[in-house]
């Protein structure tokens, strides 16, 4: 094997389709070759601003006696940049990182174990310096940015709640302990956890920012799915957290599906959005109001938080309207927006979420 074979992380053999849809977290169709055919995906992410339809898809052949014939690597986001998707290769990439003395706040470190358990916990390596001294690390993978910024999770992760708590904990007790975030991407420069997602998470990881070691790390990929060799840390934005993440207000937009159309339903709360949006998930027996009747009579499809001052509101409904979004109603409490096309599936509707939850809160600082 040749010596640069090392840090290559992918087969030189791969191939690119195009995405036609994504079924389930873990499945997506795609057209390569010029046929149509299924493709894991080892990502259980959201990846809404990644996964448009039509999108270019890095896959791997596999073989012949496997569910689906391709595994997806990467995805070429909408500014022509190579994202890795596979979170498997990530741990490799964190292990190419120590090992290259990549990153400063892990200079001096050396992988030990991977996969290690510690009590009801496995984290993903074991790392010891020339003293003997040991580092527990979990690596996390990051593939949500906009501007200069990134963020994570881009869903949900109770897991990954835990491995922060579970982390602090064990330094409590005097034992060190890191939680590495490899940023996709090599034209970052902050990063701050997705509190508009997960604000337990990034509850968790701003408490805990004290006891672990929390290292973000940008790792780009070229064109051939070859790493580039220029990594760097980058800063958290606590301030960012500190003066809008950590607040249950802002806006919410529910999107729903009836008679061939799109519905999106965009509100604001001052004080309890987390409850407020749970609340008007659940169907009612006697609907009342405009969407509680509209829950009722058409299907929830997706659910956006974003923490952001309330005022906003207006302003993103605004942003929003086009020929292909129209307002269908609106009062002193709401806007209701229709479409005849996938709001969800949209670029624009995409980058108009990431600007406000992402781009303008920065420039806020």
């Amino acid at each position: 094997m040749k010596e640069e074979d090392d840090y290559r992380f992918f087969p030189y053999n791969f191939k690119t389709g195009k995405l036609i849809e994504r079924p389930n977290r873990f499945v997506v169709i795609i057209e390569v070759e010029g046929r149509t055919t299924g493709a894991s995906l080892p990502n259980p992410g959201k990846l809404g601003e990644l996964f448009i339809p039509g999108a270019t898809l890095y896959v791997q052949k596999m073989g012949d006696h496997v569910k689906y014939p391709y595994r997806v690597m990467a995805v070429v986001s909408d500014s022509d940049e190579v994202i890795m998707l596979d979170t498997h290769v990530n741990n490799k990439v964190a292990e190419y990182l120590v090992k290259t003395q990549s990153i400063p706040s892990l200079n001096g470190y050396y992988l030990k174990k991977r996969e290690v358990s510690v009590g009801h916990s496995r984290f993903d390596l074991l790392l010891e310096n020339k003293r003997g001294e040991e580092l527990y690390c979990e690596v996390k993978s990051s593939t949500l940015f906009a501007g200069h910024l990134a963020m994570f999770p881009d869903a949900v992760t109770s897991r990954g709640k835990r491995h922060v708590e579970e982390l602090a904990e064990m330094s409590r007790k005097g034992i060190r302990t890191a939680v590495l975030f490899i940023i996709q991407s090599d034209r970052i420069n902050a990063f701050c956890p997705d509190y508009h997602t997960d604000p337990e998470f990034s509850r968790t990881l701003y408490e805990s920012r004290d006891l672990v070691k929390i290292i973000p790390c940008t790792a780009g990929w070229d064109k051939e799915l070859n790493i580039i060799k220029d990594h760097k840390e980058v800063p958290l934005l606590w301030n960012l957290y500190e003066n809008e993440g950590q607040f249950d207000r802002g806006i919410y937009i529910m999107q729903f599906y009836k008679d061939q159309k799109y519905y999106l339903y965009l509100s604001s709360e001052k004080e309890m959005l987390n409850k407020r949006i749970e609340k008007h998930k659940r169907k009612r027996k006697k609907p009342e109001s405009t969407l509680e009747i509209l829950r009722n009579s058409s299907r929830l499809e997706m659910t956006w938080a974003l923490r952001v001052p309330v005022e906003e509101c207006h302003e993103f409904m605004k942003c929003i309207s086009s020929n292909k979004i129209k307002i269908a109603d609106k009062s002193n409490e709401y806007y209701l927006l229709e479409s005849k096309e996938n709001p969800r599936l949209s670029r624009f509707f995409q980058k108009v979420l990431l600007d406000f939850r992402m781009v303008r809160p920065v420039l806020r600082l």
